[in-house]
């Protein structure tokens, strides 16, 4: 089931051509996909979401990628309430964003997305997520695999 999501940057749509940038060069910045060594967790308290009151939560990366491009990235999200080590084949959550439209021209950004606690994500109890942050040119950190950490949510 998907989730609805708050992007941390503007949401915005990631380049259709993988070998062009929002400035409409064709710059290639290089061929090394984004890296993040942590995931973290924070409890953001209470937001409106679709007109209602509703508690959530950030899930965030520091990502790095020295040849500059994320530019434009998404992050591709998986939650799990066993936590086993294992995810879905596919996402509950892509989130696409572009932070600049200088190819090349971003190195390290904090990526991620806030998410509504209850319902999918349920209270009080230990939820293993996993992430992916694939750049501009769709170089996915990780190999393309989910770097997967436990968080205990927040009990209601």
């Amino acid at each position: 089931m998907r989730l609805s999501l708050i992007s941390l940057a503007a949401l915005a749509v990631a380049c259709g051509n993988p070998d062009k940038f929002a400035d409409d060069t064709d710059a290639v910045c290089g061929g090394n996909p984004p890296t993040f060594t942590t995931v973290d967790f924070a409890d953001l308290g209470t937001a409106t979401i679709g007109g209602s009151d509703k508690r959530v939560m950030q899930i965030s990366v520091e990502a790095t990628d020295p040849d500059g491009d994320l530019t434009s990235y998404k992050a591709r999200i998986w939650h799990d309430t066993l936590p086993d080590g294992k995810l879905g084949d596919e996402p509950d959550s892509s989130v696409p964003a572009t932070i600049s439209d200088v190819a090349c021209g971003v190195d390290s950004a904090t990526v991620g997305a806030v998410l509504p606690l209850g319902g999918n994500i349920p209270m009080g109890t230990q939820v293993e997520f996993g992430i992916v942050v694939e750049d501009a040119l769709g170089h996915a950190s990780n190999g393309g695999e989910p770097v997967i950490a436990v968080w205990e949510t927040p009990a209601e």
